[in-house]
């Protein structure tokens, strides 16, 4: 073999690995890690009326020193059904999946000092490194490894209808038939990407800042419903 050839494919072959080695790297630096009862610490955020039809069996965190990102499922189910069989398939029941999402570093940040963008372009939005949260559900999250911010903006892309927007003492937000939504920072790049396209979704937004905690909450159905189920959260 030609000796440049080899040393061409000596230094393919270490790109190669360096790359492998930095994304590693990142990963085990700033990827998330799941942790199972960690839930505990959110299920506060539901109305005690309401916890019993909260799926905490597959209830699930996903955990970096920045932020923390946990999953429910709720049923809305009066069929007086017990226990785990409550939370068995039924075509008849409507279940909502609730994201808590925590963001460490934004617990000085108030609710009016966070930009919502509507009818913002996100089409060929790509993040240039990171991982995806979600990957094989409706609800795909991309994350930039080592996000950052200081101020968040709020993009939802020109395809969503926002029916309804929200405001309270401690929230804001809105509802609507989304597509594509996206999370940038103070400079205006995109840290954070939610895809539901191609399976648009009804889905209720807050910004919420509760005794010095920032959270994201977001509320997705398969079937319509409107901000009556803001009834299932606890924002005091």
């Amino acid at each position: 073999m030609d000796k440049r050839l080899k040393y061409l494919l000596r230094a393919v072959a270490v790109v190669i690995v360096g790359y492998i080695i930095y994304f590693i790297g990142d990963f085990m630096i700033y990827g998330h890690s799941t942790e199972r009862e960690k839930w505990n610490e959110y299920i506060c955020l539901f109305d005690d009326s309401v916890i019993q039809n909260v799926d905490t069996f597959l209830a699930v965190s996903d955990v970096t020193r920045n932020d923390v990102l946990t999953m429910f499922r709720y049923i809305s189910n009066d069929s007086g059904k017990k226990g785990r069989e409550k939370f068995n398939y039924n075509p008849k029941d409507t279940s909502y999946n609730v994201v808590f999402w925590e963001f460490k570093k934004l617990s000085h940040v108030k609710v009016n000092e966070v930009d919502i963008r509507s009818n913002q372009n996100l089409e060929n939005l790509k993040l240039s490194g990171g991982e995806i949260l979600n990957s094989k559900s409706e609800q795909r999250i991309s994350i930039n490894f080592g996000f950052e911010y200081v101020r968040m903006i709020v993009n939802v892309d020109n395809h969503s209808k926002v029916n309804k927007y929200i405001k309270g003492k401690n929230y804001k937000g809105f509802i609507g038939s989304i597509n594509r939504m996206s999370f940038s920072n103070e400079n205006n790049e995109h840290e954070i990407f939610i895809d539901y396209v191609p399976f648009q979704k009804q889905v209720l937004f807050l910004i919420y800042n509760s005794n010095d905690r920032f959270y994201i909450i977001i509320i997705d159905s398969d079937k319509y419903f409107d901000e009556s189920i803001m009834r299932i959260l606890n924002l005091k």
